[in-house]
């Protein structure tokens, strides 16, 4: 499958299903990809816990959900509960890059780093856009809204910003974002393949 350019895709559910496409193809079988993908879309249904999404500064709920997600997985007796719980645990770290200003913090290294879910390396100044429907809370005072804070389309007021200096110039905050998505998104499948074939589910899940 070609690669999509990222100038074409956004933070919305069809990019998040591009995310997917493009992390898992070569690793798994469509029928499989189709499954990821039905996870991470059934993620957005519930807009209301901000830790599925990174929102409202949750780092610490949202790291403890996605070790809780890996849990399920490492247990699933069936290749289907761990496919849609996997397609939950992308759809999380995806919006972590969308989500929060980590891009911005790390706009002076190429390529950006990927967090590694444990809330004691964030750097200090980390913060993820206040979204008005979601709970728990946990920003402090005058945290930016989702609104102005997401990279969620190359069209928003933070997702449109262009790097004017350093390693990253010419990009805009949108294709960090999305390129961090997508590296993470490939790391996270890789040690998906491995518990895959621990669990000797490897039928009708791998190539």
């Amino acid at each position: 499958m070609p690669k999509k350019n990222v100038n074409r895709a956004y933070f919305s559910l069809p990019t998040h299903i591009d995310l997917v496409s493009q992390a898992c193809d070569g690793h798994f079988v469509t029928s499989a990809i189709a499954k990821i993908s039905q996870g991470n879309l059934l993620q957005d249904a519930n807009q209301f816990t901000s830790k599925l999404h990174f929102d409202n500064c949750t780092f610490a709920q949202g790291s403890a959900y996605y070790a809780e997600r890996w849990t399920i997985i490492k247990s699933a007796g069936d290749s289907i509960t761990a496919l849609l719980t996997f397609g939950q645990v992308l759809h999380s770290v995806q919006d972590f890059y969308a989500h929060s200003n980590w891009v911005e913090l790390h706009v002076n290294h190429s390529p950006i780093p990927l967090w590694d879910l444990n809330e004691a390396t964030l750097p200090n100044g980390i913060v993820s856009g206040t979204w008005s429907v979601g709970f728990p809370k946990k920003c402090g005072n005058g945290a930016p809204s989702h609104e102005i804070l997401n990279k969620d389309n190359p069209d928003t007021e933070s997702g449109s910003i262009i790097v004017h200096a350093g390693p990253n110039a010419g990009s805009s905050l949108f294709q960090l974002a999305y390129a961090s998505a997508l590296a993470h998104s490939q790391m996270e499948v890789r040690r998906f393949e491995e518990v895959i074939h621990a669990l000797g589910l490897e039928d009708g899940v791998l190539p």
